[in-house]
């Protein structure tokens, strides 16, 4: 799992990062964990505000601390397995079983 925290050095973005660092470490899980706080990389990522929380390319979160539950929601969920080898393909039209 790929973590980024962004923020500009204010309380709620080392609130931001405490908090995501104490709950990996609670649960056990690992993470490449990177925390950005030049304004340059911030702004090219085009994070308009901060803290922000991106989790594995997908910005979940930005302008708050996040929650716990959010937290939760965001770093355990099991990510959605596509089945497509598991869908009977559809017959073409026109065309007999004989």
């Amino acid at each position: 799992m790929d973590i980024k925290i962004y923020g500009m050095s204010c309380e709620a973005c080392h609130q931001t990062y405490t908090l995501v660092m104490d709950f990996l470490a609670e649960r056990g899980i690992e993470a490449n964990l990177e925390y950005i706080q030049d304004p340059r990389k911030i702004y090219a990522d085009g994070i308009t505000l901060t803290p922000a929380l991106m989790v594995n390319g997908k910005l979940v979160s930005k302008g708050k601390v996040p929650t716990k539950q959010e937290l939760e929601a965001w770093l355990t969920a099991k990510p959605e397995i596509d089945r497509w080898w598991t869908k009977k393909p559809k017959k073409p039209r026109g065309l007999s079983s004989a």
